[in-house]
């Protein structure tokens, strides 16, 4: 998924196109470090007595950079919703070309 999500920022001209490649990136990365925090035979990290259990600090993370993630999703798309609403494009070249 990381890999998809820089194919996209890469080749897409689009800037909202952009915004979901580096949203496709976060997933891949949240996704890589759920896969990395498994254990063979590990029990979920509530006390019942003697046992193998996850560790419960990998999946804290995890989620607050969920949160994170989303946050600074919604936080670009309502600046790229106002750069697109004035200058009326949605290329990465338009605007580059307006801007100069």
């Amino acid at each position: 998924m990381i890999l998809i999500g820089m194919f996209g920022i890469v080749y897409n001209k689009n800037i909202f196109i952009k915004l979901l490649s580096l949203e496709v990136m976060n997933v891949g990365v949240v996704f890589l470090f759920v896969a990395m925090s498994y254990s063979e035979g590990s029990l979920p990290p509530i006390y019942t007595g003697m046992g193998n259990y996850a560790d419960p600090v990998p999946q804290a993370v995890i989620i607050t950079a969920i949160v994170i993630g989303f946050s600074i999703l919604a936080l670009s798309v309502s600046i790229v919703s106002g750069i697109v609403g004035e200058l009326k494009r949605e290329r990465i070249d338009d605007i580059e070309r307006m801007m100069r």
